[in-house]
């Protein structure tokens, strides 16, 4: 995704997760820039409300989030907010 702008490169700082308040599991989550390079953590149980630093320049970027769980426990992200902030155009 070039998060609204396909030219300029970027620096996504922080993914922010919102998950139900029933939800349950382990968070992965990480961010890739288009040349490859990966930032991101594990975040461990899932909360309601959950930040995930990193510090990656790019001009498109790939997240990736995993929720280990089982079967029977089921979880629900109801949203994602990446922050970035804009540089220069390439």
């Amino acid at each position: 995704m070039p998060l609204g702008d396909e030219h300029s490169e970027k620096q996504v700082h922080s993914v922010h997760l919102t998950f139900s308040s029933n939800s349950t599991g382990r968070v992965w989550a990480y961010v890739e820039s288009d040349e490859g390079l990966v930032s991101g953590q594990y975040k461990g149980t899932i909360t309601q409300k959950m930040k995930v630093f990193t510090n990656i320049r790019g001009v498109r970027f790939r997240v990736r989030l995993f929720v280990v769980t089982s079967e029977g426990h089921p979880w629900n992200l109801r949203e994602m907010v990446i922050g970035h902030l804009a540089g220069t155009t390439t």
